[in-house]
């Protein structure tokens, strides 16, 4: 797939997305228990494997974690495509006082940054934004600005085929996860999602699966062990992967859609919704 140009991005990362994001991170500032404080809380507990001092928050949006690494005495650096969340990331920096973070504007996928330059790298629901082949070059990238031994910590949702857990109508196809052998688990969902998943989308809402997905702004969700494979095969090691059974985000039609798919997620790792890595050059 062909990187996507600075209308696509200027299209689906607004104005309007940017004020979203604010008011999640004013949540956050005013202590408001959301999903998406818990989302925050929850990515900013692997900062302890964070060594040294700078560090590069990865589409960083209005800059929640850069912000949060700077109050906790790194030096931050915020990279988005945005120029309206660039903008508000500076205001945020300027309104909290902080004189050790610094915004760029700019394609991660680009040479942006000199080798080594940091000494670890935060990517928090990013990965999804990226179609594949900007992602290919953006770990590139993140493995030569990384420092000998630094870290990358990779936080993304949803997975390829969570989708299916959220959509009433579809979750019923899941119902044999909970009886087929595990070999089998990945077979049957690829299958689903390729031929199935389409010819029901193209029913109910007159485009496949496939075409909503490129267009929108989760243009790329992983699989959660391919992408494991690709990151080593980027030369990372790994140092943590988990793939945690919880949702955490404040938007309700992001949920399972029943306690019984609740309890396949629990029984079937590839269905999970997130992907958390904490890898080392």
């Amino acid at each position: 797939m062909a990187l996507y140009d600075k209308r696509y991005y200027k299209k689906i990362y607004d104005e309007s997305y940017a004020a979203i994001q604010q008011k999640w991170l004013n949540d956050y500032f005013a202590g408001n228990k959301t999903g998406f404080t818990l989302r925050i809380n929850y990515i900013s507990r692997f900062f302890k494997y964070f060594e040294g001092k700078d560090v590069l928050d990865l589409g960083c949006g209005v800059g929640t974690f850069s912000l949060l690494l700077a109050r906790s005495g790194y030096n931050a650096t915020g990279l988005d495509i945005s120029p309206e969340s660039v903008k508000k990331s500076e205001e945020n920096a300027g309104n909290l006082n902080l004189k050790n973070v610094k915004y760029v504007l700019g394609d991660c996928s680009g040479k942006i940054f000199n080798d080594a330059s940091f000494d670890a790298i935060i990517a928090a629901d990013i990965v999804e934004h990226l179609p594949q082949r900007t992602l290919d070059l953006t770990l590139d990238n993140c493995y030569r600005w990384l420092r000998p031994g630094g870290i990358l910590l990779i936080h993304t949702f949803p997975t390829i085929y969570y989708y299916m857990a959220r959509i009433r109508r579809l979750s019923f196809f899941l119902l044999p996860l909970l009886f087929m052998p595990g070999f089998l688990a990945d077979f049957y969902l690829a299958f689903l999602h390729k031929f199935v998943v389409n010819l029901f989308f193209l029913a109910f809402k007159g485009k496949t699966y496939s075409s909503i997905v490129v267009s929108g702004s989760h243009c790329n969700p992983v699989h959660p062990f391919v992408f494991k494979k690709k990151l080593m095969g980027a030369g990372f090691k790994i140092v943590k992967y988990e793939l945690p059974e919880e949702v955490l985000t404040g938007v309700e039609e992001d949920q399972p859609c029943s306690e019984l798919v609740k309890r396949i997620i629990c029984r079937r790792q590839v269905i999970r919704p997130t992907v958390v890595a904490i890898l080392k050059k």
